[in-house]
């Protein structure tokens, strides 16, 4: 913006009022015009931003009902090899081959848009009762993703102990478990049970969360008890 002196000489203060007058105006309506500008331009990334985060919520629903699909099907799978392991343990008899493991496919759920925001700065665009209940859904993210890990770490240490005794990782036992080795079968068995249950029950708590911010709950209590309202015991151990 510039500001010109007057093309003639002023003589009297009317005139030198007149044209501060006039300047003033002029920068008054410059300074709206930039505000305007602005201000319009931060309700369209607020608006994309809602959307893009309404796009990631409804993709993370669809992950996490494939991703429970999943777990459901590997806890049926390690319920059906405890029980085979416990019989061999208890009649002395080798260990039966176990079931085909067919798992269900899945993404693991995330939120792109939310990230890529928050390290943008982008997240002051929206009101702080979105950005509580985004933070939220984020939380059980978080949940989700750190139960997912310590699976991954149990079922590596399944397949590390099963390759003992086959040609690879996932393939049919080839030589028969000692017995003292069947407890020890048992208990990895067991400890990836239990990382199945936390990762169940983070998924659960994910979903109720992010479902409940998708029809427009934006008070922390209402969006807290929807991922309280399952049939899964609530993995309470991130909150503390």
């Amino acid at each position: 913006m510039e500001v010109h002196v007057p093309e003639h000489p002023i003589h009297t203060w009317r005139e030198f009022f007149t044209h501060i007058g006039i300047v003033t105006i002029g920068l008054l309506i410059a300074i709206a015009m930039e505000q305007s500008v602005e201000m319009a331009h931060h309700r369209h990334q607020r608006s994309e931003l809602r959307e893009a985060l309404h796009q990631d919520g409804e993709r993370t629903v669809e992950d996490t009902d494939r991703l429970l699909q999943n777990q459901r099907s590997r806890m049926a799978w390690l319920n059906a090899r405890m029980t085979q392991v416990r019989a061999a343990i208890r009649s002395h008899q080798p260990l039966p081959a176990a079931a085909a493991a067919g798992f269900a496919d899945f993404d693991l759920p995330d939120m792109p848009a939310w990230h890529a925001a928050r390290a943008s700065g982008l997240l002051e665009r929206l009101p702080q009762d979105d950005v509580r209940a985004w933070s939220e859904v984020d939380l059980s993210l978080n949940g989700v993703n750190t139960s997912y890990a310590e699976e991954v770490k149990a079922i590596q240490r399944r397949h590390a102990f099963e390759s003992q005794y086959s040609t690879g990782v996932g393939q049919p036992l080839t030589q028969p478990v000692p017995a003292e080795a069947l407890q020890r079968y048992f208990e990895v068995l067991s400890e990836e049970a239990a990382t199945v249950i936390a990762l169940e029950s983070d998924a659960s708590e994910l979903k109720g969360a992010e479902e409940s911010v998708l029809r427009g709950e934006r008070n922390l209590d209402r969006i807290q008890e929807s991922e309280r309202h399952t049939d899964l015991p609530v993995n309470t151990d991130r909150r503390q």
